[in-house]
């Protein structure tokens, strides 16, 4: 079977994108990896998306993206999607080494963490160096962690596992937090987070799994034991293997490097949906 479009991804973008495509007719398959809604649905309670004044939870919002797909006859497929290829009159997608046809693309994968760029980050990953908390963070209730990062992501997480009774460390390499005004101002009143500004982390420390992490900067250059470090220095786009600028390839939120908000992967979903139902209204038709 042919696919009018195989959508790449089940956060926001993904959904939306199967959502108006499925609507408008067109033979629509989801593929993704992990749980449907992505990173989304660890997101906690998202007051910035329009339409809910009092806010809306990220596991929330997927699921009434996945119903509204699903309502309209999207099907879906659990798979890594490793490689999308020009294949004749579209592309063949390739997933655990099988085969999916499609006339046209939507790649909605997401986004990755960027490691710090140290030599043990592997040796500890899963062993106290982590990236968001997301749900879990009420398991570091009582235990002291440090979080890196100057930015939105780095901020909420802090306040997230300071919120579940965690003592947080809050890693900063600038003369300040690049969170909007508000994250600024719950981060300075929380008395679970100490800010360490113009400093970074050097070293991981530990045998068997991480116990601490080696600061340097204004505090000068020293160990400090923390149970759990939480590395949210940025993020990337996670493609698959493709050949970007392909006819009938489209690449949708935070994959393509937009703002990452729910409300606009979602938007960037839409859009890219309807420039694949222009293409197969054009050059796809039977």
């Amino acid at each position: 079977m042919t696919w009018d479009c195989a959508v790449i991804g089940a956060g926001p973008a993904g959904l939306a994108a199967a959502f108006y495509l499925s609507r408008a007719g067109r033979r629509t398959v989801l593929v993704e990896s992990g749980r449907v809604g992505g990173k989304c649905t660890g997101l906690g309670l998202i007051t910035n998306h329009p339409g809910f004044p009092a806010g809306v939870t990220g596991r929330a919002l997927a699921g009434r993206l996945a119903a509204q797909a699903r309502n309209h006859g999207a099907r879906s497929i659990a798979g890594e999607a490793e490689a999308v290829r020009s294949s004749g009159r579209g592309f063949e997608v390739r997933i655990g080494g099988r085969g999916l046809s499609a006339r046209t693309v939507v790649a909605a994968t997401g986004t990755e963490f960027l490691p710090l760029g140290l030599p043990s980050e592997a040796r500890f990953r899963g062993r106290g160096l982590e990236n968001a908390p997301f749900e879990t963070a009420r398991r570091w209730k009582g235990r002291r962690v440090a979080v890196v990062g100057g930015g939105e992501t780095a901020a909420h997480q802090a306040l997230r596992l300071a919120d579940a009774g965690a003592r947080v460390c809050l890693v900063v390499r600038r003369d300040g937090l690049k969170a909007i005004a508000p994250l600024r101002s719950a981060i300075r009143r929380h008395p679970g987070v100490s800010v360490r500004l113009r400093t970074r982390v050097t070293a991981l420390l530990g045998d068997d799994r991480l116990r601490g992490v080696r600061l340097s900067g204004r505090v000068g250059d020293r160990p400090e034991a923390v149970d759990a470090l939480f590395v949210l220095v940025g993020q990337r786009p996670r493609l698959p293997m493709m050949s970007p600028g392909a006819p009938g390839l489209f690449v949708a939120g935070d994959a393509a490097g937009l703002p990452r908000q729910t409300a606009v992967a979602a938007a960037s979903g839409l859009a890219q949906a309807m420039a694949a139902d222009a293409f197969l209204e054009d050059r796809c038709t039977d």
